[in-house]
């Protein structure tokens, strides 16, 4: 009998569609559903069923309507089969999918933890009670970042037996990228880079100190602004010579290329966000891969892995002085720092999507 696995993703973006490939490679039977929230990715390799369409500025009390009604038309026409699972992502759709999908398999994953981001405390309590809930009722539960883990309970060996550990990594096909030769480090001219969706305060405030007070280096961007109000924010610091925007990239194709360009890339993430606090991002594993130097932000779960690592720094990047400090820090470090990295196994820096059907299938039994 055939295995079925129904993904139903909050949002349809590149990453949910590495975990669907990895199904059909195992020779389940898939089926996509997805809400476009204004740039829904589409792949010919997989069949997609929007559902519905929001933008993300709509409250969400608003979407609810929205979401309902379109996920109880699939949960009544699905058959019923101890072979058929359900894959949620996200709290937000866990919990819909719970409540009208009930007595039925799932895979949960917990890919952020943006309600924990709510303003109101007793509204963030009560979503994170729900979240342990639904982790505790799932068949298994997908977390990217061993720091959600951490928060919702503390020390590793209370972690629910359910729990997969399965962090953003570098694209597997990179292997089949072209290697540029890194250019040659001179750490009394620096560059610096930023790679991704260009937003963050802590970015802007270390990209403009360079600006001003490190004519001698440069700050490179790669991504593209997440909306207008981020590119004006920017602006102030488009005309200075040393910093340079260079738009949209390919992942992974061009990151061979962006990172053989730079000598540190910067992912100083803003940590007044809990989910930034816990969160892994895969820069960290993209720093490994092209022994390339990472800053990350103090206090977070991240700046523990680059220690664990030794692949890099962290700073209070809202600070210019502890930026300053960093900065001399690197000019006297840098090549121990950059040698530490080069022995680290590029293998572990490249995600393999065989662990998550392979880990999921032990549950399943």
């Amino acid at each position: 009998m055939n295995k079925r696995i129904n993904f139903i993703f909050n949002v349809l973006e590149g990453r949910n569609f590495k975990r669907v490939e990895a199904f059909k490679e195992a020779g389940y039977e898939v089926k996509v559903y997805g809400f476009d929230r204004g740039n829904a990715i589409q792949r010919d390799s997989v069949s997609v069923d929007i559902l519905g369409s929001f933008p993300n500025s709509l409250p969400y009390l608003k979407r609810i309507g929205i979401i309902i009604k379109p996920l109880l038309r699939i949960f009544k026409s699905s058959r019923a089969s101890d072979n058929e699972l359900w894959y949620y992502d996200g709290l937000q759709m866990a919990i819909f999918c719970c409540l009208l999908n009930r007595n039925k398999k799932y895979i949960y994953e917990e890919s952020d933890m943006t309600h924990l981001d709510i303003k109101y405390l007793w509204v963030r309590s009560l979503l994170e009670s729900i979240n342990k809930r639904i982790i505790k009722k799932s068949i298994c539960s997908v977390f990217t970042s061993e720091g959600f883990l951490t928060y919702h309970y503390g020390l590793s060996n209370e972690y629910p037996i359910n729990s997969i550990i399965l962090p953003n990594k570098v694209h597997a096909g990179i292997i089949n990228v072209p290697t540029v030769e890194p250019r040659k480090t001179n750490t009394e001219h620096l560059r610096f880079g930023f790679v991704g969706f260009i937003r963050y305060t802590s970015v802007y405030n270390f990209a403009h100190c360079i600006a001003l007070s490190y004519p001698q280096h440069e700050f490179h961007f790669y991504g593209e602004f997440v909306n207008e109000t981020e590119e004006k924010r920017y602006k102030s610091i488009m005309n200075f010579k040393n910093i340079f925007f260079h738009g949209k990239y390919k992942n992974p194709d061009d990151l061979s290329k962006i990172y053989s360009s730079i000598d540190v890339v910067i992912a100083t993430y803003d940590v007044s966000s809990l989910n930034v606090q816990y969160a892994e991002p895969n820069k960290l594993y993209e720093s490994i891969y092209f022994h390339t130097p990472i800053v990350v932000s103090s206090n977070t779960f991240l700046a523990m892995q680059v220690e664990r690592y030794h692949n890099g720094w962290h700073v209070n990047a809202l600070s210019d002085a502890d930026i300053c400090n960093l900065i001399e820090t690197i000019h006297s470090q840098y090549s121990v720092v950059r040698n530490s990295i080069v022995p680290i196994p590029q293998s572990i820096a490249i995600d393999d999507t065989s662990l998550l059907v392979n880990s999921i299938e032990r549950f399943i039994g």
